[in-house]
């Protein structure tokens, strides 16, 4: 009598879990996917901005200068002529 108690118990509660399984995978499918991150690019430079241009001109000379000995130091925006 014992072992009937208690198979019928272990059988209440795996049909408990499966339950209980479905409706967490019922839910899990109602949640609506993250969004997707930002782009990273928040700059589209353009060809008619006098700032892009004197920037890929510092960026130019720094090849340049680079390229034909080496320089030790960081070429940045900063600098004052």
């Amino acid at each position: 009598m014992l072992d009937f108690l208690f198979m019928r118990s272990v059988c209440v509660q795996a049909s408990a879990k499966l339950a209980l399984r479905k409706q967490l995978e019922k839910t899990l499918l109602e949640i609506p996917p993250p969004k997707p991150p930002p782009p990273e690019i928040t700059f589209l430079p353009s060809a008619a901005s006098n700032e892009f241009i004197c920037l890929i001109g510092l960026e130019e000379v720094r090849c340049r200068l680079i390229s034909k000995h080496f320089v030790p130091f960081q070429f940045n925006s900063l600098w004052k002529f």
